[in-house]
């Protein structure tokens, strides 16, 4: 699932910056990196749901070895 969303997000973010204007590209990468984020902002929610199911709080992995 965690690839697929990754593959996913590759194949959005390319036909992103194909329909994005000379401005967008053109300008800060800040900008841009915000813009992107933003368009993903649904599988950015779903990978980190994914990555803490695998990858548990510092806090909580701290509780597991004791």
């Amino acid at each position: 699932m965690l690839a697929r969303l990754g593959r996913r997000c590759h194949r959005r973010v390319r036909a992103f910056l194909r329909g994005a204007y000379k401005k967008v590209l053109g300008g800060r990468i800040g900008t841009l990196r915000q813009k992107v984020q933003a368009y993903l902002r649904h599988e950015l929610k779903a990978i980190d749901a994914l990555v803490r199911r695998l990858i548990p709080e510092p806090s909580k992995r701290q509780e597991e070895h004791r």
